[in-house]
């Protein structure tokens, strides 16, 4: 398995689609040219408990609220730097 930048793939796919690149072969040749990311840069976070209704990412300090209720949020991702999150601070 290689991880690839998803990104880049749509930048190539729509320079191949306007004509501005090549390929000798086919789609896949997109695939194949797109570069491998590191998928150790994955930011980890967990859900920090500021009071009442309000959490905040440990990866970014973006705060979500739970919407009057004060169980742990059940997003699995930060929604502002997609940090996953693993656990809730103690």
């Amino acid at each position: 398995m290689r991880p690839i930048d998803a990104d880049e793939l749509k930048e190539l796919r729509d320079k191949y689609i306007r004509g501005e690149i090549k390929f000798d072969g086919d789609e896949y040749d997109l695939i194949d040219k797109c570069p491998t990311i590191d998928v150790a840069l994955m930011r980890r976070g967990r859900w920090v408990h500021l009071g009442g209704d309000e959490w905040c990412c440990s990866a970014c300090g973006f705060v979500i609220s739970t919407e009057g209720s004060w169980d742990k949020p059940t997003k699995k991702y930060c929604e502002e730097c997609g940090a996953k999150m693993e656990q809730e601070a103690k």
